[in-house]
């Protein structure tokens, strides 16, 4: 907007001069330079004349009404709104897809599983990355890098894939029913593998919270994909009838098979069952989450992720591989009226500046001497206060034919000065000879005035 309100300025300059050259004067009200805010009503009275005349005045309320209508606009509708894009990752969790992993089984205990110094129900790094992708409305799954970053929202290139979770029909059993006899139930069922582990909360002859999970894999070194077979108990608590929900899981990952077979998955699923029973549940004497077959897919992503990654936080990406991940960042979002706003203030100071250009072709092509006569037709309060300087030297020079440069006005002064016995206020030099100084009152000479 400034620029907008110093092309318009110069318009209006320039189109004085061209006035004065065709009539040999202008209305001072036209040359009073660029007014702006309440100055606008205030001259109006002042002169009971429209400063810079109809189109003058006109240019200076639109564009100080342009300005304003901006800025409302702007702090009004333009606002900052999260989007995805790509941030430097760093140092984290890279997962290796072609092995050979580090461990046997993924460790439960290390810090891209659960935070530095914490325990088991604090922050969990590689686990809470999928929150954190939830949470910015991004897919959970089994990532090629993970690190700490909250604002991560990962794309198709960060994703191998995941575990995919469904539930089966709820199955009822009675209070306190043995847990190896539901285990047993389970697995003539079909819905559960033979070497299930199980973790429950006692209470006395009752319980809750009753967990059991299962692998495909025939032993830890079948070498094979395996999928998993669980059942959560989704009652509150523990004199209520049992009652479990059956689910069964599978990898939709390849480029993570070769990882996930090499693990022993039948003793990973025995040292995780306790994690696996934590996610379940809400804390004591509570049903079981909203949505266990997630919970379960988000848990299983990790233990791949963790196995994949050889247990390590400080992992940095290959060279030749990706360096960022998806993210989210804050970006201003301009609606309409915004842009339409722009395009008001682009196309006004196009036709400014093409104005401009018009009125500079026609001054150029004027008489040289002309040219510079009107070239100090004043327009701003420093050209005027240049104008009475000079018009100060004529009044005591009558041959004075020169002009007082702006940069000159360090050195002259307002003030009373004796003209004809009497004090009037006038510009003069800083430097006036003794008898030309301001008449001294009392009240100056007691020094109360500075």
């Amino acid at each position: 907007m400034a620029i907008l309100a110093w092309v318009a300025e110069k318009v209006l300059q320039a189109r004085a001069k061209l006035q004065v050259i065709k009539t040999q004067s202008v209305p001072v009200n036209r040359v009073l330079g660029w007014i702006q805010g309440f100055e606008l009503v205030k001259a109006v009275f002042s002169l009971h004349q429209l400063p810079g005349g109809k189109i003058g005045y006109f240019a200076m309320v639109m564009v100080f009404s342009l300005s304003k209508l901006a800025d409302l606009v702007t702090t009004t509708f333009v606002q900052q709104v999260p989007i995805q894009s790509r941030c430097d990752f760093g140092e984290g969790l890279v997962f290796n897809e072609t092995g050979p992993p580090l461990f046997a089984w993924p460790p439960v205990n290390g810090a891209p599983y659960i935070a530095p110094g914490a325990i088991a129900d604090l922050p969990i790094v590689v686990h809470n990355s999928q929150y954190f992708a939830s949470n910015n409305s991004c897919p959970y799954g089994i990532y090629n890098k993970v690190n700490r970053d909250t604002n991560f929202c990962p794309q198709d290139q960060d994703i191998l894939g995941t575990w995919l979770c469904s539930n089966g029909s709820p199955i009822t059993y009675t209070a306190g029913y043995p847990v190896e006899e539901i285990a047993a139930d389970f697995l003539n069922k079909g819905l559960l593998y033979t070497n299930a582990s199980l973790e429950k909360s006692a209470f006395g002859d009752y319980y809750d919270h009753f967990v059991m999970w299962s692998s495909s894999a025939e032993s830890d070194t079948s070498d094979a994909v395996w999928n998993v077979l669980a059942a959560v108990q989704t009652n509150a608590w523990p004199t209520d009838p049992v009652v479990m929900l059956p689910l069964s899981c599978s990898m939709n990952a390849s480029n993570a098979e070769t990882i996930q077979s090499q693990m022993e998955s039948i003793t990973a699923l025995q040292v995780w069952k306790l994690s696996f029973q934590g996610l379940m549940f809400y804390g004591s004497g509570t049903p079981a989450v909203d949505d266990p077959g997630q919970e379960l897919a988000m848990l299983l992503n990790t233990m791949v992720m963790v196995y994949g990654g050889n247990n390590i936080l400080l992992s940095i990406p290959d060279l030749d591989a990706d360096q960022t991940q998806g993210c989210i960042v804050m970006a201003a979002n301009v609606p309409l009226a915004v842009e339409a706003l722009v395009i008001v203030v682009a196309a006004s100071l196009v036709g400014l500046i093409s104005l401009l250009v018009i009125y500079s072709i026609q001054l150029w092509t004027k008489d040289k001497v002309l040219r510079e006569v009107i070239r100090h037709v004043p327009d701003t309060v420093v050209a005027w206060a240049a104008l009475a300087a000079k018009e100060h030297r004529i009044s005591k020079q009558g041959n004075f034919s020169g002009r007082v440069r702006q940069r000159e006005l360090k050195d002259w002064v307002v003030g009373l000065e004796t003209v004809n016995g009497e004090r009037k206020l006038r510009i003069m030099p800083g430097d006036v000879i003794p008898d030309e100084r301001p008449l001294q009152d009392n009240w100056s000479q007691r020094g109360l005035l500075a």
